[in-house]
């Protein structure tokens, strides 16, 4: 055999591994050619909904630098991209309070990996906003987190309505226990029709010898006497349909004891629940019917006078 064709021959199975290399190659680069085209289209996409989202949506990386933030988010903040792209919170001028918040809540997204949900709020232009906050990791191939997306909503008028409706139920909470009467909210939407005590002032737990937790949650009849358990389904019914109702009744104690009150119910109809409830406010009458016996007492005592002189005057 020739040197020549010594050397072809030592080559034919090189040359075979150097043309599969090749092709895997190939192959390789079409791949991370697809993956780049994949990679642009979705940021392409993510980009088309971002930039006309009305929430604000931003990214960052594992510096707490700002690495996106749509229109939206930059109009809220009054920035321009060159104002915050590249730079942490603190270097774009915000407050070090609310720079620890987010950029301690962006760190730990980033070392667990697990989402997060929080609710803040700055002054922007002289106006209090709200907002609820949203981050989320984004993971590499790998499976670490490369980047954490943020994303904002506005909940101010949200926000105030509930503070307008916690400001008005502690007004009615405080009315509600400064009353001096014994005042309760009951639920009658029961399967038996006997109303459950939803709510009670402190003067109506202990009128009754109840703490709150014993009394709340008990059933209207726990506290009626016989005549008043024969006929609270009825009354409550009336009361459902409309009809206020004023009424005197014996209560139970805890221990057993007996007092009388004058009952007021009416329904109340809750906005935004589709059940009813009733509520009560009840006055101890012990010492207005004390003062009736002593004044019936004294009445048939005059009477009975009277009668004892005229019978002792004919005898």
């Amino acid at each position: 055999m020739t040197d020549k064709a010594k050397l072809e021959a030592d080559l034919g199975p090189a040359e075979a591994g150097y043309k599969r290399r090749i092709v895997e190659l190939e192959a390789q680069v079409k791949r991370l050619a697809d993956e780049k085209l994949s990679l642009a289209t979705s940021e392409q996409k993510f980009r088309s909904i971002a930039e006309n989202s009305q929430d604000y949506i931003m990214r960052y990386d594992r510096e707490c630098r700002h690495l996106y933030e749509n229109p939206a988010a930059l109009e809220i903040s009054g920035l321009t991209e060159e104002d915050i792209i590249g730079k942490t919170h603190r270097e774009a001028g915000f407050s070090e309070a609310l720079s620890e918040l987010w950029e301690k809540s962006i760190s730990e997204v980033f070392n667990t990996g697990k989402a997060k949900q929080s609710n803040f709020s700055w002054e922007n232009e002289g106006r209090l906003v709200y907002l609820d906050w949203c981050l989320y990791p984004e993971f590499n191939a790998n499976g670490g987190v490369d980047t954490v997306l943020g994303v904002s909503r506005d909940i101010t008028d949200y926000k105030m309505v509930e503070l307008k409706r916690q400001a008005a139920e502690q007004r009615f909470r405080s009315l509600f226990e400064q009353s001096g009467a014994l005042c309760m909210i009951l639920d009658p939407n029961t399967p038996d029709g006997i109303p459950i005590i939803l709510e009670a002032n402190k003067a109506a737990c202990d009128a009754h010898g109840y703490t709150r937790a014993e009394f709340v949650g008990r059933r209207v009849v726990d506290i009626d006497d016989e005549d008043g358990k024969k006929q609270v389904v009825e009354r409550t019914q009336k009361i459902l349909d409309g009809k206020p109702l004023r009424i005197e009744n014996i209560h139970v104690r805890k221990d057993g004891t007996t007092f009388p009150v004058v009952v007021y119910a009416d329904r109340v109809d809750v906005p935004g629940d589709d059940l009813p409830v009733v509520f009560t406010t009840e006055h101890d009458i012990t010492e207005r019917r004390n003062a009736e016996h002593k004044l019936s007492n004294s009445l048939n005592e005059k009477d009975i006078l009277p009668k004892e002189i005229h019978h002792r005057a004919k005898n």
